[in-house]
Parts: structure tokens; sequence; C-alpha cells
């Protein structure tokens, strides 16, 4: 009656009388819905992991099949490596050592280790502490980058670590996925209960079946482009983990061709609730301690 799907389990066995004669047959039925559940998830678990382990050793391979080529080539004709040779194996092995940072924070994510270490943070100070980081490379490619505040902007209640990674993964993520000469804005203002930030571009956008995995390891709507750019697919993910570790969340909007924006959503500081949660975990602590 409420419109959900249910599984049951249907099986028929024949009766019979007293002396032996068969009348028909009997059916019995349970509902394994639950089950069904259980199995598909394990399934899709199992799915996941195979696409996982393929993704991974083959970004893994790229960059070191590009090393140890440009090595043994130069083993065997016994030949020093030029500049710029070596410009690009540097390149290779910062990529292979991103991939691995990345690797390391999804792990960490998926096991509750992340620490989150909360702070009051100046936002429009914080930013401008990094800005630099990628409006460099904006210049380079005419992508003109934008900082815009709301009047009487609140404090933000985040991990200052996690919080530049997080608007550092986005930005990125605008800026190459942003044609040359368009533009990308950082956004942010605030409602009752959060602190909200946006970052916008005008790029190649997305489509509606691609925003529902935007957020999926490994996944990228353009993958010629981020190979070009040295996206790893991992970026969106470890984004919106670090925002549900901070009790918050994130939210994508986009259009083809038009082009995309991110929009996080972190809870205001709320010394009620810090108070709450700080007694609830010093009493957990001490529940462990007495084991």
């Amino acid at each position: 009656p409420d419109g959900r799907k249910a599984c049951f389990e249907i099986r028929k066995v024949p009766y019979y009388d007293r002396v032996g004669k068969r009348h028909g047959l009997m059916g019995f039925g349970r509902d394994i819905t639950e089950r069904k559940r259980y199995q598909d998830a394990l399934e899709r678990a199992s799915r996941d992991k195979t696409t996982f382990i393929s993704t991974i050793s083959h970004e893994l391979r790229t960059p070191i099949t590009a090393i140890a080529g440009t090595l043994e080539n130069k083993l065997v004709k016994n030949e020093a490596c030029e500049p710029e040779e070596l410009s690009a194996l540097y390149d290779e092995m910062l990529r292979l050592g991103g991939m691995v940072t990345e690797l390391q924070n999804i792990s960490r994510l998926d096991a509750g280790h992340m620490p989150i270490n909360k702070t009051l943070i100046n936002f429009e100070e914080f930013v401008k502490d990094f800005v630099v980081l990628f409006e460099a490379d904006a210049e380079t490619r005419d992508i003109t980058v934008k900082v815009e505040y709301a009047d009487k902007l609140p404090y933000c209640y985040a991990d200052p670590e996690r919080l530049k990674q997080i608007v550092l993964n986005l930005v990125s993520n605008a800026l190459r996925y942003t044609t040359d000469g368009g533009v990308v804005i950082l956004n942010a203002w605030a409602d009752k209960e959060n602190f909200i930030f946006s970052v916008a571009d005008t790029g190649i956008g997305m489509s509606e079946e691609e925003c529902q995995h935007v957020f999926d390891r490994f996944y990228r709507s353009d993958r010629s482009r981020a190979r070009e750019t040295g996206g790893t697919g991992l970026g969106m993910a470890i984004t919106q983990g670090l925002v549900l570790a901070h009790g918050g969340r994130i939210e994508v909007k986009s259009k083809k061709d038009v082009g995309t924006t991110f929009t996080v959503y972190l809870p205001l500081y709320n010394e009620k609730a810090e108070i709450k949660k700080e007694k609830a975990e010093a009493k957990r602590e001490k529940a462990e301690a007495k084991k």
C-alpha cells in the first residue's frame, strides 16, 4: 500500500492423504525483502571493490610506466637525462604521490579515522592565505577567478586544514573543467543554521545523470580532459567525505555546456550543542577506559 517493493520466497510441496494418495500442492511463502536487500548490498560492494582495484591499478600503472620507460631507455643507451626529461619525471612522481595521498584520505574517511579539529574561522581572511595557489593557474588560461562574500559573514566552524582541502578541491575541479577565458566564482554566505559557500564555473557542465555519479570514486565526466590535467577521479569523493565528517552536506547543480555549481553547507557554531557533544565524548572515553 505504501508503494515499496517487497520480495517473497514461495515454495510448493505436494500433500497426500492417509493412504498416500496425492491430492494437490501446498504453497508456503515468506518475506525475504531484508535478506534480498543485504544480498544486493554485498554484490554491489563486491562489484565496487573489483572496479576499485581495476581502476587504481590502471591509474598507478600510467605514471610508473612513464618513469620506468624513460629511465630504462637512458640506462640502455648509457645517457644522462636532459633537464626537460627530469622535469617530466618529476611531474609523474608528483602525480603518483598525489594519488597515494588521496587513497590514504579515502581509507581514513572510510575507517572514520580522519581527525576533524574544528575552530572558528574568518573565512574571508582564511581564503586570502591560499587564493594565490589557484590564481596562478587561472591567469595562464585567462580564466577570471572571483571571490564574493555576503555582508556580516559569520565565522565558519570547521577544521582549517580540511576546509582548505575542500575549497582547493572544488576550485581546482572548476578550473579543470572550465575552458580558457571562462569564469570561476567562490561565494560565501550564511543562513540561520549553516555557513554556506559555493564554487561556480562556466565550464563544460554535466548532464543530470553525470551529476548523480559525480561523488563516486574514480568518476570523471570528461575522462580525456581529466587525464590531460591530471585528475584521478577521487577529488570529489574525498571532498564529500570531508564535508560529511564536519556534519555538513554538499550539493551539485549543473547544465551541459553552461557550467556547474557545488554548494557546501557547514553547521554554524552552536555552544550548547558543542558542550553536549563534549560531555558525551568524555562519557564514552570514560566507559571505554573501564573496559
